[in-house]
């Protein structure tokens, strides 16, 4: 059911097809969206646009998601005292002297590569709403988008600290779509048997469900061009030993493996993220050779991938 109030999304992801696929799926909602690439590109929109719910990835470059929040929850507290002030000395709450830039507190939910039992502390303390592990699925988007915006009001009056929770599942109904039937897997496949792990085909028969075939390609096209990027820098920065960028390849690649569901490449990148937080060489070097074989294998697929029915 097409929705009777737009409500604005800002997104925040530095990657591009998180990006394309999060505004694909809030679009089948009925919702708009603008997108940002970091923290202060995140701010500075909320402070020019008008936005309803923000989905903020958790670790961006030149400011993360988990300081974004923070500032702009400090920005929202200072416009309130601001308010407030002008209020108690007879002056109305529109006076000119007062520049706010988040008027209202907004709902932001994050958006996390990880599932880890510490994730859900750390996002309260940045003063996160709730939060969503990529990638992201259609129907837990659709239940936290349920559960933060079905009833606010107009005035955008919320709690100053709301619980964290699980969204549930019983909160879909009012903007629930009809569910995405996956192809026959013979529809997918490239090839009769191939491993499971490279690929998850049932994961790319949802993306054509949700875009046809021109999204698929423009997905596969964008995954191939960032996972080269992650792959090339990762075999550079362990040649020179450089564990920051190791783990900002591993990191990098593992986001990426996730949305094609490749879960081998998936556990490799992670394994080699870790080791380079402990700096182990030998871990590191027979990691990142692993990942360069799987990488070679993946498109070796993907090139008999047919795109065109």
């Amino acid at each position: 059911t097409q929705r009777q109030v737009r409500e604005n999304i800002l997104v925040a992801d530095d990657h591009a097809i998180n990006q394309q696929l999060v505004v694909l799926l809030l679009n089948r909602l009925g919702f708009s969206s603008d997108v940002v690439a970091n923290g202060q590109e995140a701010i500075q929109a909320l402070a020019t646009g008008s936005y309803d719910l923000v989905l903020m990835d958790c670790q961006m470059p030149i400011m993360d998601g988990f300081e974004a929040t923070r500032r702009i929850r400090e920005a929202e507290r200072t416009h309130t005292e601001q308010l407030e002030g002008e209020t108690s000395e007879g002056e109305s709450a529109a006076s000119p002297h007062s520049h706010p830039l988040i008027p209202h507190r907004i709902p932001i939910i994050a958006l996390t590569a990880n599932a880890m039992p510490g994730d859900r502390e750390t996002c309260i303390q940045a003063g996160m709403d709730d939060y969503l592990t990529k990638p992201i699925k259609l129907e837990e988007l659709t239940a936290v988008l349920e559960k933060w915006l079905s009833h606010r009001e107009r005035n955008h009056a919320v709690p100053s600290q709301p619980p964290l929770s699980e969204p549930s599942s019983g909160e879909l109904s009012k903007f629930s779509t009809p569910p995405l039937m996956a192809p026959h897997p013979s529809e997918f496949h490239p090839s009769g048997h191939q491993d499971p792990s490279l690929i998850d085909w049932e994961k790319i028969g949802e993306w054509r469900q949700l875009g046809g075939d021109p999204f698929v390609a423009q997905m596969l096209a964008q995954f191939v061009h960032d996972a080269t990027i992650c792959v090339e820098q990762l075999l550079k920065a362990c040649e020179q030993g450089n564990y920051e960028e190791v783990s900002e390849a591993g990191h990098g690649l593992k986001g990426l493996s996730a949305n094609v569901g490749a879960a081998h490449l998936h556990t490799l990148a992670r394994e080699t993220e870790h080791a380079a937080h402990l700096k182990h060489d030998l871990n590191i070097k027979e990691l990142t050779h692993r990942i360069a074989e799987e990488w070679e294998r993946i498109c070796r697929v993907l090139d008999q991938h047919p795109l065109e029915k």
